[in-house]
């Protein structure tokens, strides 16, 4: 009877955990995925921020002795100074931007690798599981999606932002 016994028992621990394995399978896929984002986090190069920054600065300090100070600028004139701002913003926040991607890459991945051990212990039901993996999995697109914004908005104000500054020298503040 004991071994009757420790045979149910075993069978029912061995089914339990075999049905989860399709889902260890989605989360181990997830946390490469990660490894994939991580790795694109990594390669978007924000080196020529400081420089722009820089030079952003010495564009501004230019263009407020251009402005003159008894007439409101015309509205060619505002929007270039507006289009420098959106460069400035940029250009300042790209490595807290990019760190805090790392560290959500990072944290996302680590809370998977719980969520193994959690599934291999037997922590949830299956629906909960479920339900876990579509967060992570929408977790993921938002990251991915964040990271795809960010560097697609700083290459474009990096490759933009050298005509800016060149023009700031030349134009007509009115």
């Amino acid at each position: 009877m004991k071994y009757l016994l420790l045979l149910f028992t075993t069978l029912i621990f061995a089914c339990n955990t075999s049905d989860f394995q399709q889902e260890k399978d989605i989360v181990n896929e997830l946390i490469v995925e990660y490894d994939s984002l991580f790795n694109a986090i990594n390669r978007i190069d924000i080196q020529s921020a400081k420089t722009k920054l820089k030079k952003y600065n010495e564009s501004l300090e230019y263009s407020k002795s251009q402005l003159s100070s008894e007439k409101k600028p015309s509205p060619e004139t505002m929007n270039f100074m507006n289009d420098m701002k959106l460069m400035k913003r940029q250009f300042k926040n790209a490595s807290s931007t990019k760190n805090n991607l790392i560290s959500s890459t990072a944290r996302n991945q680590e809370q998977l690798k719980n969520l193994i051990n959690d599934i291999s212990n037997g922590v949830f039901e299956k629906e909960d599981i479920e339900l876990i993996i579509s967060r992570e999995q929408q977790a993921l697109k938002e990251l991915s999606i964040e990271t795809s914004n960010f560097e697609e908005s700083y290459k474009n104000a990096d490759s933009r932002f050298d005509s800016l500054y060149e023009l700031s020298k030349t134009f007509q503040y009115n």
